[in-house]
């Protein structure tokens, strides 16, 4: 305890604890002052208070960039937030039309009749009068649990004063009473006023503020918005303004259908975490149930992942990769889905394509199958970023048209400290809609896709790695689109093959010898008479006995051996390939033999060809068994000997 004098009039304060930062007001002059050193005590006068100007920061709040579906989102996540784990939350969105009086106003939106106005309804806890004096201030900063989705404590005025000049929440406690607040863009332009006006003042001031239905709601939590540009804009480009309501009214209910379909799906979203104190793994889950305008809102898969299919590879492909990231200091993962969605000419497909890529593009009117690909980004299961510029968050350069069925699902790991660049590696706006890794990061992607990805997507695929890039390049053709079926005609043939059946399934590199084995080439000569050395099977040949000048043979040739050297009737006499050393007798495999065993004869070598592939084959190999154990057995014998 310590007595100390008060900087501004050397009054005599009172024996307390002083903790830095600490704001104190004196009792005597009412100088406000400031704690600024707690050992020894030391107190200056606070400084004067920022000369802000009340409707300057109105107007700048007017011009933020939130869209009216990212507006609507924001406070559904406030629904969602305020909900307990393992619980449902059921909300519903509405538009409707006001027709206000006709006394001015200071926002030509909420002039005269047919005027838009939008209510966010849910049946959440609610809020005491604390707690709704918060949330009606801005960049009160909560020591959040890390699964929330709120973010920066001024989601509810900013994003929605982007959207509306109006904003009412009405709120009741199970057992409480409704409490009614206002953020009013009238009040702040005519008295310059900073305030937040509650239901006694709305009815005195501005009576006309409770003409909307949504004023006689009094259950579960309410936030009413009104004076909305975006809506007044639409109405006036249509010669009935309720046209206007419903073309947002279906870009509301598929942007929410996206950005909370994890949480609308059957079950709900469950969020994996880790206990910050004991570091045990837990996890909370939460279901959303939506309404637009009276319709359930569906969730909307971008993925197309219910398509997975491990008999199909022109079904939707998927693979799971792990990216690290850092977080305070402290190493956490990121978990990635690396999906490739099914060609939208695919006959099985195409009218699942279509009406999925119908959805998504009602989700953003910019949206377009190439602006669809890209990362799409999960903060604790809710979409927060897609279909932007630089959506591929350094994993490929740009959008391009050859890698449109290619979508990254990407999962966020759980941490209250996600998202502030100061103790992460990305940067969360504060819309919730844009997710920004640092170049750290990028590099981890770009090596995912180059790298680490590389892998064979399917069982039905050939045996080879593909990088994500050019698997789903490759699918956007014939191979892709169903026109051909058989596997050798979808994929390149090895060029070593001879047979399709078997070429489309590797490379060149990983080509096996059919004479010794070993990869990467094919016989040890060529059909040329080139040597191939790397062959097992290779031998130099010998030196062939010279023709003498007078065309005679030399002495011991036979005159009716075949000539590898000379004309066989205007064709030159194929070379074949030189048995191991002392050998006189050349086994070979040929699938395209008419017989499963056949013998010829050529300089001197005996050459049994095999047709391994003929219907013939297992019938000739039960006769040859018995004869080659014999065989064996009279040799170990005569060893033994």
């Amino acid at each position: 305890m310590v007595a100390v004098k008060c900087p501004a009039s050397d009054c005599k304060l009172p024996k307390r604890e002083w903790s830095y930062g600490e704001t104190y007001t004196c009792q005597q002059c009412v100088a406000k002052l400031i704690v600024v050193e707690s050992d020894p005590v030391k107190l200056v006068v606070k400084p004067p208070p920022r000369d802000d100007s009340p409707r300057g920061d109105l107007r700048a709040d007017h011009g933020g960039t939130y869209t009216l579906q990212e507006l609507i989102a924001d406070i559904i996540d406030n629904s969602i937030d305020a909900t307990l784990p393992g619980g449902t939350v059921d909300v519903e969105v509405d538009f409707g039309l006001c027709d206000y009086s006709e006394e001015p106003k200071k926002w030509d939106g909420l002039n005269g009749p047919q005027r838009p106005y939008i209510t966010i309804t849910d049946n959440a806890k609610g809020m005491n009068q604390e707690t709704l004096s918060r949330a009606m201030g801005k960049g009160h900063m909560k020591d959040r649990d890390p699964w929330e989705l709120g973010h920066y404590g001024v989601g509810l005025k900013k994003s929605s004063l982007s959207n509306a000049f109006e904003i009412t929440v009405f709120t009741k406690e199970s057992g409480g009473e409704v409490l009614i607040s206002r953020y009013s863009s009238c009040y702040i332009e005519v008295f310059d006023d900073n305030a937040v006006i509650n239901k006694s003042e709305i009815e005195n001031i501005f009576p006309w503020m409770t003409q909307t239905d949504a004023w006689a709601k009094e259950s579960g939590t309410v936030v009413l918005l009104e004076g909305i540009p975006t809506l007044q804009k639409s109405a006036g480009e249509h010669v009935v303004a309720s046209d206007a309501l419903n073309e947002q009214i279906e870009e509301t209910n598929a942007a929410l259908g996206l950005i909370f379909h994890k949480y609308l799906q059957e079950g709900g979203a469950t969020i994996e975490y880790k206990d910050q104190d004991t570091g045990e793994s837990k996890s909370i889950t939460k279901k959303l149930n939506l309404e637009v305008d009276g319709d359930d809102v569906e969730p909307i898969d971008p993925f197309l992942s219910d398509l997975v299919d491990p008999n199909d590879n022109f079904s939707t492909l998927c693979k799971n990769h792990q990216i690290r990231t850092d977080i305070d200091e402290e190493e956490h993962f990121i978990d990635v889905n690396i999906y490739i969605i099914p060609n939208d000419q695919h006959p099985l497909f195409k009218a699942r394509s279509k009406e999925s890529m119908d959805l998504l593009k009602l989700s953003r009117k910019s949206a377009e199958p190439q602006t669809l690909q890209g990362c799409y980004v999960y903060r604790n299961q809710r979409l927060i970023d897609y279909g932007k510029e630089g959506s591929w968050k350094g994993a490929y350069g740009s959008m391009n048209p050859k890698t449109t069925l290619l979508r990254w699902e990407v999962n966020l790991p759980c941490h209250r400290l996600l998202g502030k660049l100061e103790h992460s590696d990305w940067k969360i706006d504060t819309s919730k809609s844009q997710a920004v890794p640092t170049s750290k990061m990028q590099a981890r992607f770009k090596n995912l896709a180059s790298k680490t990805a590389a892998q064979r997507w399917h069982r039905l695929d050939p045996d080879y790695k593909m990088a994500p890039g050019p698997r789903a390049t490759a699918r956007r053709g014939a191979t892709g689109n169903g026109t051909k079926t058989h596997s050798w005609d979808r994929w390149p043939i090895c060029k070593l093959c001879t047979d399709k059946t078997e070429g489309w399934t590797h490379k060149k590199a990983e080509h096996k010898c059919s004479f010794c084995g070993k990869k990467g080439h094919e016989e040890p000569f060529s059909k040329e008479g080139k040597a191939n050395k790397k062959c097992g099977s290779y031998v130099p040949r010998p030196t062939q006995t010279p023709v003498d000048d007078t065309g005679g043979a030399s002495e011991g040739e036979d005159d009716d051996a075949p000539s590898t050297t000379g004309s066989n009737n205007g064709a030159e006499t194929p070379i074949i390939p030189t048995p191991p050393s002392g050998k006189s007798v050349l086994i070979k495999i040929d699938s395209e033999s008419n017989d499963p065993i056949s013998a010829s004869k050529q300089d001197g070598i005996r050459i049994v060809t095999i047709n391994k592939q003929h219907i013939q084959y297992p019938e000739l190999m039960e006769q040859l068994t018995p004869l080659v154990r014999s065989w064996e057995e009279e040799n170990t014998v005569d060893e033994e000997e």
